[in-house]
């Protein structure tokens, strides 16, 4: 199968088990007045640990990526092949969240996305490592 036909216009794609955090919103209503919403936002903290001034990525939870394939369109040229899509987000509670914005990347960088979060990360202090099959025990959430 080529790269190309990999994905289809209309095709929805769902990239489970990606992490997201928990978020402070601050934001002001019409009068003004600020006010804090606490709620969940995708990928990781960044934790530096004082022993080792090493990165740990931390994770509270995890939900999806949704992808809806909007076309592929084929270049000219020998240039790569294109995909538009739009990408939302469902939290760890189930809420579908994200603008309805059309995206363009190449086919193989969409390939690699869909595969799922790029990075180890710790949930619930449990190790998780997607790209190598290492999944946590319980979900997180």
């Amino acid at each position: 199968m080529s790269k190309s036909s990999i994905f289809t216009a209309g095709q929805q794609i769902t990239v489970e088990m990606y992490p997201f955090s928990r978020a402070t919103f601050i934001g002001c209503d019409l009068d003004g007045q600020q006010f804090s919403d606490e709620g969940w936002r995708p990928g990781c903290d960044r934790d530096r640990s004082p022993a080792d001034s090493i990165d740990d990525h931390t994770a509270d939870g995890l939900g999806a990526m949704l992808i809806q394939i909007v076309d592929v369109v084929k270049l000219p040229g020998g240039f790569a092949p294109r995909v538009f899509y739009v990408r939302r987000w469902r939290d760890p509670d189930g809420k579908e969240f994200g603008k309805k914005l059309c995206r363009v990347t190449t086919v193989g960088t969409l390939a690699k996305t869909v595969k799922g979060y790029r990075h180890p990360f710790y949930l619930d202090g449990e190790y998780v490592d997607l790209r190598c099959g290492v999944y946590p025990t319980k979900r997180g959430d």
